[in-house]
């Protein structure tokens, strides 16, 4: 018997892949025409096959009852899921000591049993360091992953009016997180960047409305702001 190659292994999969890391940052501004982002490339991939089924049957009568929101595949349900779990995670990282001088983040993903979880809080390093999620330690497959908040601290992205009001945004790098996210698998309808801008505010920017934030400049529409008194609906 022939053994396949890996070429022809990707095409059985769909071609699908995991992600070891992922890094997030802020950007540093040069002027709308010339800010820079510090792109990270940590990247790496290998053949990955992954499948939510729905626990559905056949039989008539009335339709089942909708499953809790943590477990809802709905874009709408997923999304108000997604803000609670935002606005508890961003009181979290609020609290920690080095809040105002480091990017702190935490994932959203759905775990083997399809819950949608939190992950513990990663921080950067200091100075406005990138924060690197090592994705294999945490056991989150990059697929999985519905949503992510994180910081742009004040103490390192308040230089200048124009750099406060460019981080808000997520960076040009934090797209191409997202980006990758999508490659593995992850659902580009529900996929949610939460920013925890200088400002100290919490906003949300969809992934299927992107060509409306990026690139970040000045002028560039601020997402919707997410209340951080927000609780995560029973699960």
């Amino acid at each position: 018997m022939r053994e396949l190659s890996q070429q022809e292994l990707e095409l059985i999969t769909g071609g699908v892949y995991t992600l070891d890391t992922i890094v997030v940052t802020a950007s540093p501004y040069w002027g709308d025409f010339g800010f820079t982002d510090f792109w990270h490339d940590w990247w790496s991939y290998e053949v990955y096959d992954d499948y939510y089924g729905d626990n559905g049957g056949g039989g008539g009568g009335e339709d089942p009852p909708a499953p809790p929101p943590c477990q809802s595949h709905d874009a709408a349900t997923v999304d108000a899921y997604s803000d609670q779990l935002a606005s508890q995670a961003t009181r979290d990282i609020k609290n920690q000591p080095g809040y105002n001088n480091r990017e702190y983040a935490v994932l959203f993903y759905r775990d083997g049993t399809g819950v949608i979880r939190s992950s513990p809080t990663i921080a950067g390093g200091n100075s406005g360091e990138s924060v690197s999620i090592d994705l294999q330690a945490l056991g989150i497959a990059a697929g999985t992953i519905v949503g992510m908040v994180h910081s742009h601290p004040a103490g390192v992205y308040s230089t200048s009016t124009a750099e406060a009001i460019i981080n808000r945004h997520p960076s040009s790098n934090d797209w191409a997180a997202a980006d990758q996210i999508i490659a593995a698998g992850a659902d580009p309808s529900v996929f949610t960047h939460y920013i925890i801008g200088p400002d100290g505010t919490l906003r949300e920017y969809d992934y299927s409305n992107r060509s409306t934030y990026d690139p970040p400049r000045t002028s560039t529409p601020n997402g919707g702001t997410i209340s951080q008194s927000l609780q995560p609906d029973p699960c």
